[in-house]
């Protein structure tokens, strides 16, 4: 089976006897790209939470530490597809970011909020530990989001 080539492949345990045609040595550079193509790019996760709606939240390229979680759950599919279409739609400019502080029995927190143009909260950061670290996150998100897919977490049930 093609998993059994596969896994001999990775293994690089080929029999000498078996032939792999070249259609499946390119199915296999192709799925070793997109493995490395996956860690390689940000992307939005959509996944239900413990409350049983739909949230979504940006994970950075290379480490997929979450730089950006929706601040509210949605309903439907659909409206959390939404958030993700206005998080793409303001992420790139520097006016929809707020800036914040949270004192904590660590010290000093800084984090931000990413809002919409009617001001609602659309996203909301993690916890750094600087202002400057802040800074660097709200990079990341202005240069990610735009460009992220979007990975479906949900089992695919009749949700809309």
């Amino acid at each position: 089976t093609l998993a059994n080539l596969l896994r001999n492949h990775d293994k690089k345990r080929v029999n000498k006897d078996c032939f792999i045609s070249p259609f499946y040595v390119g199915i296999i550079f192709k799925l070793k790209i997109l493995k490395t193509m996956n860690t390689l790019l940000p992307k939005f996760q959509i996944f239900i939470g413990a409350d049983g709606q739909f949230w979504f939240r940006l994970k950075a390229a290379g480490n997929h530490e979450t730089i950006l979680a929706s601040t509210e759950g949605y309903k439907t599919k659909a409206g959390c597809n939404a958030g993700i279409a206005s998080v793409k739609t303001h992420s790139p400019f520097d006016s929809f970011y707020i800036r914040k502080e949270s004192s904590t029995i660590y010290g000093m927190r800084h984090f931000f909020t990413l809002i919409a143009a009617n001001k609602e909260p659309i996203g909301k950061s993690e916890m750094y530990n600087s202002a400057q670290n802040r800074e660097n996150g709200i990079a990341v998100v202005k240069k990610s989001a735009p460009i992220a897919p979007i990975e479906d977490l949900v089992p695919h049930k009749n949700y809309v």
